[in-house]
């Protein structure tokens, strides 16, 4: 009886703040002595969370699609170029009590560049920019409200009686049954997020509820870990879906500070299984017709799990040595040895598929410029030469530390599709979280960009916006022209010393520290739209 009713008086997203929070307020308060509701009611909020969050990102995207300047200066979430300690959060005082309008003043920090936007150039901007002020202050209202919600300790609902004066709604629980309790909380959650939030890509901050809930206990990383690479290796769904759960993975992958080491592992072999597979194929087919030219659109997921792998080993390289209990370290000039699973990246780097020319251009860069101060694999000349469209002809010079890298003529007859370059650009889930009032429930458990970089991060960002050249950016170029015939497109290993070969990848010398830009400093990295 009551579920109709209160799905009916929901209020529309364009009512005021105060009519949401109240509403809103309520429902919770009604979940907690009707628990049969709870789901149904939890369901209902977050649905008409990411209406509202959709609509924002889509108004922005019409913004920039307008070329409107306040788009630009006001709501640039993009953030990937960013320098870092540009992106100070304000933290707004707890929003009962506030005057609506005091609150809207401070939502500029979502989206001004330095997080200081001056109040009058807020007021001076156009009608579309405050509606999406006003609808990014509801969104952000409505969620403080979940995550408070949730973080609650879980109780035990006791019958609600009309005539008592001061009702008893709840009552201690024994932490196992908390628990208990917070799983059924997790599993709603999931089923909201199959339902609606993994299918819809314009959704930037909703998802955000599941990440922090899985930071609750190991066992709901672990739950919702499962759940997305179950969708990203589930054959029966359409490849694009598959597409959207591989960004997913990678994103948590990247940024959820509660997945250890042995998970991150895990999934990084995982993906790098299909990347193994599919390189097979492709070599075979390769074998059976000299001019066989791989179809990118067919071959959509593997370049979504390509890119998963590099944007993971940007931010996690350090725990992907082959010894599982020991970091590598920033500076190490000696060849590492890598896990053995991820010596793949460097043979599908070489392939006909070449991902570095398909893959999300920000996420290939900044790959780029970190596996080659770490010594895994040097890219610079195949992006010269994605860049020239001129692969027919280039050859990597040999190192002074690794084997010869050779392109073959077979790159240049790989076209990109357009379809597929959209949606390995448009969407990666978990971009910094912005909203000025709820980031408060994400910073503690979220990786910023600025807390893995690089030390030589800090000290340059001249050359963010270009794909160095070989001698800006390359290791030492060697003079000897011998052929290394162990340096083919199936094993580009590193010297362990002169005359030996180890699976190390290639190890580069600590002497392109300028290359490490710091634009994962906003790391929003998802281009072409202020998400």
């Amino acid at each position: 009886m009551l579920q109709p009713i209160i799905t009916s008086h929901f209020p529309h997203k364009k009512l005021s703040k105060l009519a949401q929070t109240t509403y809103i307020r309520n429902l919770l308060t009604l979940s907690e002595y009707c628990p049969a509701l709870s789901d149904t009611i939890l369901s209902l909020i977050v649905e008409r969370a990411q209406q509202m969050d959709v609509e924002i990102q889509v108004e922005l995207e019409d913004l920039d699609d307008d070329n409107d300047p306040e788009a630009g200066d006001i709501f640039n979430l993009d953030g990937f170029d960013n320098v870092i300690g540009e992106e100070d959060h304000l933290h707004n005082p707890d929003l009962c009590g506030e005057d609506e309008e005091e609150i809207a003043d401070g939502l500029s920090d979502i989206s001004s560049e330095n997080g200081d936007l001056a109040e009058d150039d807020a007021v001076e901007g156009p009608a579309n920019v405050k509606h999406i002020q006003d609808m990014v202050s509801k969104l952000d209202a409505v969620l403080t409200l979940v995550f408070e919600h949730l973080a609650a300790t879980p109780s035990e609902s006791r019958p609600f009686f009309w005539s008592s004066a001061t009702p008893l709604l709840s009552s201690p629980v024994t932490p196992e049954r908390q628990l208990e309790i917070r799983h059924s909380q997790l599993w709603n959650l999931i089923a909201i997020f199959k339902r609606t939030i993994v299918k819809t890509h314009k959704s930037r901050y909703t998802q955000f509820l599941l990440f922090w809930y899985s930071s609750l206990h190991p066992d709901f990383t672990d739950v919702f870990l499962g759940v997305l690479m179950d969708r990203l290796m589930d054959t029966t769904l359409p490849d694009m879906a598959r597409v959207g759960a591989a960004s997913y993975v990678a994103s948590f992958i990247s940024r959820a500070k509660h997945i250890d080491t042995a998970n991150a592992r895990a999934v990084v072999g995982v993906l790098c299984d299909y990347l193994r597979d599919t390189v097979d194929k492709v070599e075979q087919l390769e074998a059976r017709d000299s001019s066989f030219a791989p179809v990118v659109s067919q071959y959509a997921l593997f370049y979504a799990i390509a890119q998963a792998i590099f944007l993971i080993y940007c931010f996690r390289w350090r725990e992907l040595g082959e010894d599982p209990d020991e970091l590598l370290v920033e500076g190490d000039e000696s060849p590492k040895l890598w896990m053995p699973d991820l010596l793949v990246v460097q043979r599908a780097i070489m392939s006909a598929l070449n991902p570095l020319k398909i893959c999300a251009v920000n996420v290939v860069q900044q790959f780029a410029r970190v596996s080659n101060s770490t010594g895994f694999v040097y890219c610079f000349t195949i992006l010269e030469s994605n860049r020239r469209s001129d692969l027919a002809s280039a050859e990597t010079p040999p190192t002074q530390y690794g084997a010869r890298l050779k392109i073959d003529p077979k790159h240049a007859r790989l076209t990109r599709d357009p379809a597929l370059d959209a949606d390995l650009n448009a969407f990666f889930p978990f971009d910094p979280y912005k909203l000025p009032v709820s980031h408060k429930y994400i910073d503690g458990v979220y990786r910023e960009w600025s807390s893995v970089a690089l030390e030589e991060d800090e000290e340059s960002d001249d050359e963010d916006e270009e794909v160095p050249e070989e001698s800006q950016a390359g290791p030492p170029v060697g003079s000897d022209d011998s052929e290394d015939e162990s340096g083919d497109e199936s094993d580009h290993s590193a010297p362990r010393s002169s005359t030996s070969l180890d699976p190390a990848g290639i190890p580069i010398p600590g002497s392109t520290t300028d290359l490490l830009g710091v634009s994962f400093g906003g790391m929003s990295i998802s281009p072409g739209a202020h998400r």
